[in-house]
């Protein structure tokens, strides 16, 4: 059995499957930029001030032998 306090209500649950479904259906229903600005409330919960710096994007090039 789990439970969520997400929205200032707590929800029970009673299988796994139950509570990741509500889960989803919750982020679903959020905008992009409320989905962004949570994954960054994370990485400043995790990461602290080094969160603030952007998140770097890495390329890697791959060659791929033809058949």
């Amino acid at each position: 059995m789990g439970t969520s306090s997400r929205r200032g209500t707590i929800e029970v649950f009673h299988s796994f499957k139950e509570a990741d479904d509500a889960e989803r259906r919750y982020w679903w229903s959020r905008t992009p930029v409320e989905r962004l600005c949570a994954l960054q409330r994370l990485r400043e919960l995790n990461h602290g001030d080094l969160a603030r710096a952007k998140i770097q994007k890495v390329f890697e090039f791959v060659r791929i032998p033809e058949r």
